[in-house]
């Protein structure tokens, strides 16, 4: 193994790890928090929306553009809540990369 490869999979210092985490957990808290319910709010709106009782009258009432404008609303509150709750998976990952040699050393 070269020098290079070995420093790449060599645990960092445990403190630094911590401070890391203790400056990283509150936003991704935060973010995890708000793409949850930037989700779930973006469903909300979608499904007011749409009215009807079975799914080919809620297809046929999406397919006429009453409600184009809530529907796209609803899906980019959707899609911005799942952008954020990339953060906090992001942070997990780092956070067990940095703890175990075996998943530092599968990537």
């Amino acid at each position: 193994m070269t020098p290079k490869i070995r420093a790449a999979l060599t645990l960092p210092d445990r403190a630094e790890i911590l401070e890391r985490e203790r400056r990283f957990s509150r936003p991704a808290g935060i973010a995890a928090i708000l793409g949850s319910v930037l989700t779930i709010a973006g469903l909300f709106i979608r499904g007011l929306a749409l009215e009807g009782d079975s799914t080919s009258e809620l297809l046929l009432d999406a397919a006429t553009g009453d409600s184009d404008g809530q529907l796209m609303l609803g899906a980019v509150v959707s899609g911005l809540g799942l952008i954020l709750l990339a953060i906090p998976l992001t942070f997990l990952f780092v956070a067990t990369r940095d703890r175990s040699e075996r998943v530092r050393g599968a990537f």
